[in-house]
């Protein structure tokens, strides 16, 4: 059914322009992918974009009221949106299984050519409809990949939802039109107002799309350069502007709440240093830093401060829970050690807790009341623990 009502606009014209405005993001994506080419998650939006501009093409050139030449560009719409779903999976990390791509990018291409086969006893309208709902549906998976990622808050995102959801709403409008009781769809491709929309709607979703993409992962590059600037390189924790900035959010954060702040620092360091060299004393840092990721909570906040000096905040934590705590790790690094050539160096920590409330007194001032513990720890012979709490 071919409404006499139009824009005026020429549908050939804009499935050429979209093709262009695809394989000049596709220039953009090559080139992003050259800078880090383990970022393999643009190969798959430049082979969703090739697939898309192959398609609109062959929908610019195709035969109207040829059935078979409308399943190669509608098999090569509904690649692309697999390939589109594959790249945020690699994006984000997740399922990429043969299984999973094959439901969500291959099966669809395999059910759009089998409606074809059926078009002559289910009519035009059904398998128009029918495409459109494949179609709708991948848009859908798609959306819900970025309205699910709960790990990075990067705000492009939203850009992305917002781009899919206009497309999907103008797919969904195809459904209808096909499925809707007494419209008579003749053509697989019906020249009227609503393909002019559609297709306007598909030049925003490209370019929306394609700009967000670029954004998402300048974001998430902005974001992994301000992480390694809150991370220690030798051990990979936090560093002191990462603790000061902890601090900061966390006082508000755990008002009127018990909390503990642990200071460790490694015996005789200087002498590790000098008896076995600067080598060992690093390795001996590492060593540490993965005895106290492996018996710290989640929720605790560890830091390297400098040297040998390392700082634990342990929120929600009483003083004796703090305690036992840090005797697990002062007790783990006390059994553990460091290969060095055909020995185990083994080394000690000791440490000072303080516990306290949030909001009763300065971090710092705390901070510097379990440091007296740590000193004082030194001085009652190394290797223990003091604790104290106001």
């Amino acid at each position: 059914m071919d409404s006499g009502f139009t824009l005026g606009l020429d549908p050939r014209a804009m499935f050429l322009v979209n093709a262009i405005s695809l394989i000049v993001f596709s220039g953009a994506f090559f080139s992003a992918w050259i800078k880090e080419k383990k970022n393999t998650y643009w190969l798959y939006w430049i082979a969703a974009n090739m697939a898309f501009g192959l398609s609109f093409v062959l929908f610019a050139v195709i035969d109207l009221n040829s059935v078979r030449q409308f399943v190669v560009p509608n098999c090569l719409l509904v690649l692309g949106l697999g390939f589109r779903w594959q790249a945020l999976q690699v994006f984000y990390g997740r399922d990429m299984s043969f299984r999973a791509s094959f439901k969500v990018s291959y099966f669809p291409v395999l059910l759009v050519a089998v409606l074809f086969l059926f078009k002559n006893s289910a009519g035009t309208g059904v398998v128009y409809g029918g495409v459109n709902v494949v179609i709708a549906v991948q848009l859908m998976l798609i959306i819900h990949v970025l309205l699910t990622e709960k790990r990075e808050d990067l705000p492009s995102r939203w850009g992305l939802v917002v781009a899919y959801a206009l497309i999907w709403g103008s797919t969904v409008a195809r459904v209808i039109q096909g499925w809707w009781p007494g419209d008579d769809v003749t053509s697989l491709l019906p020249r009227d107002l609503l393909l002019e929309i559609h297709l306007l709607l598909a030049t925003v979703h490209i370019i929306a799309s394609g700009a967000f993409a670029l954004s998402l992962a300048y974001e998430r590059g902005a974001s992994d350069l301000r992480q390694l600037a809150l991370r220690d390189p030798l051990t990979g924790l936090h560093n002191r502007r990462a603790f000061e900035e902890f601090i900061a959010r966390a006082t508000p954060l755990y008002l009127g709440e018990r909390f503990a702040v642990a200071t460790f620092d490694i015996d005789h360091f200087k002498r590790i240093n000098d008896q076995f060299g600067h080598a060992l004393g690093d390795a001996a840092l590492q060593r540490f830093a993965l005895v106290l990721l492996k018996i710290l909570r989640q929720t605790d906040f560890v830091s390297r401060m400098g040297g040998e000096e390392f700082v634990v905040v342990l929120p929600k934590t009483s003083l004796a829970e703090a305690h036992m705590i840090v005797e697990r790790v002062r007790s783990a690094v006390e059994k553990d050690g460091v290969r060095h050539r055909e020995a185990i160096v083994r080394f000690t920590v000791s440490a000072g807790v303080h516990g306290a409330r949030t909001g009763t007194m300065e971090m710092s001032e705390i901070v510097k009341r379990a440091d007296a513990n740590l000193y004082a720890a030194k001085i009652g012979g190394r290797n223990r623990v003091e604790v104290s709490s106001s």
